[in-house]
C-alpha cells in the first residue's frame, strides 16, 4: 500500500493492480494486467489531489496519446483512480538510455542507430506542432524488439504546443523549465521563447553524448554551466574520438550552435547532415573547450530506482515540492543486467544529480 492508494490485487477499471513500478513525490507508477485480454500495462498516479496538477497530468496524456509512433511511449486511456487522474501507459520493460548508457559504452555505430530513433519520434512530435523541451538520456526508455533496440521518448510533461500561426502557449514569460545540462541557451533565457529547435539542440547532446562519452556541458555549479552554454563552450568532439566521422561531427556542431538561427533548423535536416547528404556550415566557429572525460553522475544507490514516467511537468517547485522523482524516489524491479546485446526485463532509473533534474518541476 502507497499513500492509501493501491495495493496489489485490487481492481482499477477493467485492470488489475500488480505491484508498484516506482514512486515519486507527487505520483506512483503501477504496473496492471488487463483482466480479459491479459496485456500488461503502466498506471501512473496522482499523490496530490489538486486540480491544477490534475489538469497538467490530463494534458500531459492528451498530448503524448496524440503521438502514435512506435518511438514514443504510448498513452491509452485517462483512469479514474478513487476519484484522482491516472495515465494508463505503454509499459516499457527496459531502462531508461540514461542509466543504459552509465553501465555500457556501446560502440558509435549502435549510439547512432539508437539516436535515430530519438529522432523519428522527436520529429513525429515536432510535425503534430509539439516541443517536447526536456529531452535527456533520462527520458528515453528503451525496449528490444528482433534482437534490436528500440528507444521510445517519454514525459510530455514540459511540452510546448505551438498554433498553426507558430505562437508558443502554455507558459508564463520568464520563466526557465527543462533540464539544465539539455537546456537550449534560448530556453536558458526564456522557456516561451523555443520552437523545435531548442529539441534539436538536446538531441546534440544526446548525439555528443553517443559519440564522446561525456555530454557536452558539464560543471556542477548551475551558473557555470549555464555559462557555457550560452557561449557555447564545449570539448571539441574530436579531441575526445578521434575518430568520429565527418558528417556525425557537423551534425553535432550544427545542433549546438548558440544562435538558433545559425542551428540545424529540424530534425529532417539533422538526419540529413548525419548522414552526410547536406553540409551543414557555421557562419561563426564555435569556441572549442579544453578536452576532459569527466565522470557521468552516478545513478541513484539501489539497483533500479523510480521509472521516468513520475515527472508530470511544469506545475512549478514551490507548488509541487520539487522534483517529482529525485534522489529520495523508492524503487521497484530488478538487479541490473544491462549489456549492449540486449536489454533485461526491468525499470529505468533517474538521472543522480541535482543538475540532472528538470526545473520548474
Amino acid at each position: 500500500m502507497n499513500d492509501g492508494l493501491l495495493s496489489q490485487g485490487e481492481r482499477v477499471d477493467r485492470y488489475v493492480v500488480e505491484g508498484v513500478l516506482g514512486e515519486g513525490g507527487m505520483a506512483v507508477v503501477y504496473r496492471l494486467r488487463h483482466q480479459t485480454l491479459g496485456s500488461a500495462h503502466a498506471l501512473k498516479v496522482l499523490k496530490i489531489d489538486r486540480a491544477d496538477i490534475r489538469a497538467r497530468l490530463v494534458t500531459e496524456g492528451q498530448l503524448q496519446a496524440s503521438l502514435r509512433h512506435p518511438n514514443i511511449v504510448a498513452v491509452n486511456d485517462v483512469l479514474d483512480v478513487r476519484g484522482r487522474a491516472g495515465l494508463l501507459m505503454e509499459l516499457v520493460e527496459g531502462p531508461s538510455l540514461y542509466e543504459w548508457l552509465y553501465h555500457n559504452n556501446p560502440p558509435l555505430s549502435l549510439g547512432v542507430e539508437i539516436f535515430r530513433g530519438i529522432l523519428a519520434g522527436v520529429a513525429r512530435a515536432h510535425r503534430a506542432g509539439l516541443v517536447h523541451r526536456d529531452l535527456k538520456a533520462a527520458n528515453v526508455l528503451l525496449d528490444s524488439s528482433d534482437g534490436k533496440i528500440v528507444p521510445k521518448v517519454t514525459d510530455f510533461g514540459l511540452a510546448k504546443v505551438l498554433d498553426e500561426g507558430g505562437n508558443h502557449t502554455q507558459t508564463r514569460t520568464g520563466m526557465a523549465l527543462g533540464t539544465p545540462r539539455y537546456m537550449a541557451p534560448e530556453q536558458i533565457r526564456n522557456s516561451k521563447d523555443v520552437d523545435a529547435r531548442a529539441d534539436v539542440f538536446a538531441l546534440g547532446c544526446l548525439l555528443y553524448r553517443f559519440a564522446c562519452g561525456r555530454d557536452p556541458f558539464e560543471s556542477e555549479d548551475t551558473f557555470a554551466l549555464f555559462e557555457s552554454i550560452c557561449h557555447g563552450k564545449y570539448p571539441a568532439p574530436e579531441a575526445l574520438n578521434p575518430a568520429i566521422p565527418a558528417s556525425v561531427r557537423a551534425a553535432i556542431v550544427g545542433s549546438l550552435a548558440v544562435d538558433r538561427e545559425q542551428r540545424i533548423p529540424d530534425c529532417e535536416t539533422l538526419l540529413a547532415v548525419l548522414d552526410g547528404e547536406v553540409k551543414h556550415k557555421l557562419r561563426v566557429a564555435p569556441t572549442m573547450a579544453p578536452a576532459s572525460r569527466t565522470a557521468a553522475p552516478p545513478p541513484p544507490a539501489t539497483a533500479v530506482s523510480a521509472a521516468p514516467w513520475l515527472a508530470l511537468g511544469a506545475v512549478g517547485v514551490a507548488a509541487a515540492g520539487g522534483a517529482w522523482c529525485d534522489d529520495g524516489c523508492r524503487p521497484g524491479g530488478h538487479p541490473f543486467r544491462l549489456r549492449v546485446t540486449g536489454i533485461p526485463r526491468q525499470h529505468a532509473g533517474t538521472e543522480g544529480s541535482s543538475r540532472d533534474r528538470p526545473r520548474g518541476r
